[in-house]
């Protein structure tokens, strides 16, 4: 069967631009400055019906994050704030690793990599946030303290976008990354079926390789932070 999964990757950096004054998170990301934005395809047989681009920003205070999805099931994700955060990305999801800033030594390779996983739960009909430090669900932070998110249906019904600041402390972050500075970084875009309950189809951008396995912190590649 053909695959389901683009593995890929067209680019190893995403550059992060310093924010503008007032980031709106308001789901609308119309006036973001897109010039450096990740582009996610995903396998042929989905064509342009599954393809996202995705802008990163930052000031001393958050990480901002903004997506536009061309999506047949826009924003349909049976995971609830109640439910297995194991389980967050298998649905219509963003899945964002970005190392921690702390000026210690990570005690294993991705110890200490966010696996930061955004979505709109249509149960609880909001933006949801898990933040998940190293590749271990058992340390799941659902919406940490000061995460602000929003999500908007495109009006053709055929996607969707959304924007979120997420604090660096939300982050297990000490500080800012400061200008120039490189930190482990993936971009894993999903989309799920109908019913947003199982993955139709997903596409990574950001490593270093492009090995058949994506889950894997040596094979990611970098945000540059300018």
């Amino acid at each position: 069967s053909p695959p389901t999964y683009r593995t890929r990757a067209a680019c190893s950096e995403v550059r992060v631009r310093p924010a503008p004054a007032n980031v709106a998170v308001d789901g609308d990301p119309r006036e973001w400055d897109w010039s450096d934005a990740v582009t996610i395809r995903t396998p042929d047989q989905f064509g342009d019906f599954c393809q996202a681009r995705i802008a990163l920003l930052y000031d001393a205070d958050a990480l901002y994050v903004a997506g536009e999805v061309a999506d047949p099931y826009p924003m349909v994700n049976t995971l609830s704030f109640d439910g297995d955060m194991s389980k967050s990305w298998s649905a219509d999801a963003l899945q964002l690793h970005l190392q921690a800033v702390t000026g210690a030594p990570p005690a294993a390779a991705g110890a200490d990599v966010n696996d930061i996983r955004l979505w709109y739960s249509t149960k609880d009909r909001q933006a949801g946030c898990c933040v998940i430090l190293g590749c271990d669900s058992k340390l799941a932070h659902l919406n940490p303290e000061g995460v602000q998110g929003a999500y908007q249906r495109r009006e053709d019904g055929k996607g969707y976008a959304f924007t979120y600041r997420l604090p660096w402390a939300a982050l297990h972050s000490t500080r800012a990354p400061r200008p120039g500075e490189r930190l482990t970084a993936c971009i894993q875009c999903h989309w799920g079926t109908e019913h947003g309950d199982d993955l139709l189809c997903g596409g990574v951008e950001v490593r270093a390789d492009n090995a058949s396995e994506v889950y894997v912190p040596e094979s990611w590649g970098w945000a540059v932070f300018e």
